[in-house]
């Protein structure tokens, strides 16, 4: 079980960055697992816009172009301000947010992180 308080770190980038040759979501992800981070998924997006009022979305025939991405992880506040300080030099152009969240539900560990086989 996540100790409260229990906080959501949202990173959004476009697809198309990378970090040392490698996908920027891939090592965003790798990155957070390292740092022990309970949980991290990459979430491909439709469209979207940031700061500069450009789209990003699905380019002509179904290829892919410059499409968002958007990274969620859950963990406690100190875990998730400690990997930030790992993800902020990778993070150029994208955004980096922390929210609180209430965790209504977590299913039994796979891992034995929580002490369980």
């Amino acid at each position: 079980m996540i100790n409260a308080p229990v906080k959501q770190l949202l990173i959004l980038i476009d697809r198309h960055e990378t970090w040392h040759e490698r996908p920027l979501s891939e090592a965003i992800v790798a990155a957070l697992q390292k740092q022990g981070v309970a949980g991290a998924s990459a979430f491909e997006g439709m469209m979207g816009f940031g700061w500069h009022g450009q789209f990003h979305r699905q380019g002509f025939f179904g290829v892919a172009a410059e499409k968002p991405i958007a990274i969620i992880a859950i963990d406690a506040e100190p875990t998730l301000r400690a990997a930030v300080e790992v993800l902020r030099p990778m993070v150029r152009e994208g955004l980096i947010v922390l929210s609180d969240v209430e965790v209504l539900h977590q299913g039994p560990s796979r891992s034995g992180r929580d002490g369980t086989a």
